[in-house]
């Protein structure tokens, strides 16, 4: 961080998808390959991540790292009955990141390309359950980041996201460096204005 000698920790975890899927990859008939596909399920219901995720997440709240890398972060679907590969399985038994935070400038607005694409993932817009002021627009100034406010350089568009997914409630949302008092040496921040919200992480044991 800037004109800072901060430490940070960074962590990897590896959550371990739950099963060997090696015999399932080197099946070279349907018969082989149902058998191990069968074992493997058996054996990520036995190694149940729902049990296992409690543990996890305390390794991570007793160091607090400020950056952590999951490994073999997993969702497994089933079907009932199965018809092969005629049809998607799409009951989700495991999620091993159903808590998510996307965030970005997705070049899209609201309900379009790549937004409507997260949203049919079922990532939730925090910008409206807290919808006011400006209505979350943030771009763009003008590529002259020197030029002031104006009913010409203002921001018209929102193409910057903060999307959750799981249990996650959402504050209320709001946009910086959108007034001509953000600029610092009389430049803006940057051409786009950034989105911050307040997350609130639910407890998945209150629903279980």
């Amino acid at each position: 961080m800037a004109g800072g000698n901060e430490n940070i920790g960074v962590m990897s975890r590896n959550l371990y998808l739950g099963a060997d899927l090696g015999p399932v990859i080197a099946a070279t008939d349907v018969s082989t390959f149902l058998q191990a596909a069968t074992a493997a399920w058996l054996m990520v219901q036995k190694n149940d991540f729902d049990v296992r995720a409690e543990a996890l997440a305390g390794e991570i709240a007793a160091r607090r790292p400020g950056l952590v890398g999951l490994q073999e972060a997993f969702m497994w679907r089933t079907q009932t009955p199965a018809d092969g590969t005629a049809t998607p399985a799409e009951t989700v038994r495991y999620d091993y990141v159903a808590q998510l935070i996307l965030v970005g400038d997705l070049n899209s607005h609201p309900g379009t390309e790549g937004e409507a694409v997260f949203a049919g993932a079922h990532f939730s817009d925090a910008w409206p359950a807290g919808d006011h002021g400006n209505g979350g627009l943030t771009c763009c100034w003008a590529e002259d980041l020197s030029v002031a406010k104006s009913s010409v350089n203002r921001f018209s568009e929102r193409i910057d996201y903060v999307l959750t997914r799981g249990r996650l409630k959402t504050g209320t949302p709001f946009v910086t460096g959108s007034t001509p008092a953000s600029r610092v040496g009389g430049l803006f921040p940057s051409d786009h204005g950034g989105v911050f919200v307040e997350v609130r992480i639910g407890d998945a044991r209150s629903e279980r």
